[in-house]
């Protein structure tokens, strides 16, 4: 949910545009067509998701690596070298079982993407093996869901998302869909504001 992307990528990213309206945002509706014991809620029997309770925002937080200074701090330079890249890769496969890799934080709806008693740390990934490199004939694939499918369960947020906001006193000025990700919660999150439910449940 960023357009703080490389230089190198801008005029890609203009394209996305002609197959989303918000090409850098995914949606996680399709995280609830399941419970937990893996039956189909009402989206997935085809009853429109009335019942459906999802987050605006799903974030993925970096853990591994973080403060670590390295050849890839500059996006752009990273993106103009091949080796640079290479030595990123090689980087993860010495990622031992049991690293923290990233945080995952929820925003429950446009209008709580500035109030950090709303942002909530909801659970970690964390490595289980060393890292393993995939080749083209795995097999694997990942579908991206358009965003334009949450807004269909709920419209509302079609406008909330287009509300002007400053998250840091003027200096940055933008929508919420365009400015959540990388600045606001990013912000937020840094300064320690949003609520921690681990941290919640070991002080009680």
């Amino acid at each position: 949910m960023t357009e703080r992307v490389p230089t190198l990528l801008k005029p890609f990213i203009q394209k996305f545009y002609s197959y989303s309206i918000n090409p850098l945002s995914l949606g996680v509706s399709d995280f609830c067509q399941v419970d937990e014991s893996g039956k189909g809620t009402n989206k997935d029997e085809g009853q429109q998701g009335k019942d459906l309770n999802f987050p605006y925002v799903v974030m993925l937080n970096p853990v591994y690596g973080k403060g670590r200074k390295t050849n890839l701090n500059n996006n752009d330079e990273a993106l103009s070298s091949f080796e640079t890249f290479d030595e990123f890769i090689n980087d993860l496969l010495t990622i031992p079982s049991g690293t923290v890799l990233f945080d995952i934080f929820a925003c429950p709806d446009p209008h709580s993407a500035l109030d950090g008693t709303k942002i909530q740390r909801i659970g970690r990934i964390i490595s289980t093996s060393e890292m393993i490199v995939s080749t083209p004939h795995d097999g694997l694939f990942f579908r991206h869901q358009k965003k334009e499918e949450d807004f269909e369960l709920h419209p509302e947020w079609r406008e909330q998302v287009k509300a002007t906001c400053s998250p840091d006193g003027g200096k940055t000025v933008g929508t919420i869909d365009r400015l959540v990700g990388s600045t606001i919660m990013e912000q937020l999150i840094d300064a320690n504001q949003f609520i921690d439910f681990e941290r919640t449940a070991i002080h009680t």
